[in-house]
């Protein structure tokens, strides 16, 4: 079995439109990942975490 993460990206004060709202309860209903992330340092952390689960590491960093 495989598994998989979504990380949506916003800027600043962005919301979520209702489409990428409908995706998110989608992805959670597949029991998919996901998490919205407004900075490099948060997508790394999430990376970190999800991939913690699993005993894993991130071997890098996230850049831009």
């Amino acid at each position: 079995g495989g598994h998989a993460g979504v990380i949506e990206l916003k800027v600043g004060d962005g919301v979520l439109s209702a489409p990428q709202i409908a995706f998110r309860e989608a992805c959670r209903a597949l029991g998919i990942r996901w998490a919205c992330c407004r900075s490099l340092e948060r997508v790394e952390a999430v990376l970190t975490e999800w991939l913690a689960e699993f005993g894993l590491s991130l071997k890098g960093s996230v850049a831009a």
